[in-house]
């Protein structure tokens, strides 16, 4: 049986709720009597209440939605396809692999800045049929 992630959420949300209720009274009765002691120990725990409720919310947003894993890498920044591409790229004789992807993370890393402030645009343009 599977669990509902929204249905957990939704039932710690409901628990801090009726908690953070229950704290903000204890607050209010504290303020009318005049007890720092108790005002400050409430505060404190609507503090945590709603920094727990926050985190609770993210790990629900993060089991509903998993960030996918990054690619590996290699040493130049590329990927495998991108360095498989680097490395069948070039045809000049006497160019390492290492040289082939080297020049093309240096030419990605500038392809990437020219569009990043509006030098180069990949903007087709409308296609008409």
């Amino acid at each position: 049986m599977a669990v509902d992630v929204r249905e957990v959420q939704q039932r710690s949300a409901e628990a801090f709720s009726a908690a953070y209720s229950e704290e903000s009274a204890n607050y209010q009765r504290a303020a009318l009597v005049g007890d720092t002691e108790e005002c400050a120990r409430s505060a404190n725990a609507m503090a945590g209440l709603r920094a727990t409720c926050r985190e609770l919310d993210m790990m629900a947003q993060e089991a509903l939605n998993p960030a996918r894993p990054a690619p590996p890498v290699n040493r130049f920044g590329l990927t495998e396809l991108e360095a498989d591409v680097a490395r069948n790229s070039y045809s000049a004789p006497g160019v390492t692999d290492d040289q082939k992807m080297q020049a093309y993370a240096h030419n990605r890393a500038k392809y990437r800045h020219m569009v990043q402030t509006g030098q180069y645009s990949n903007d087709q343009g409308l296609v008409r049929r």
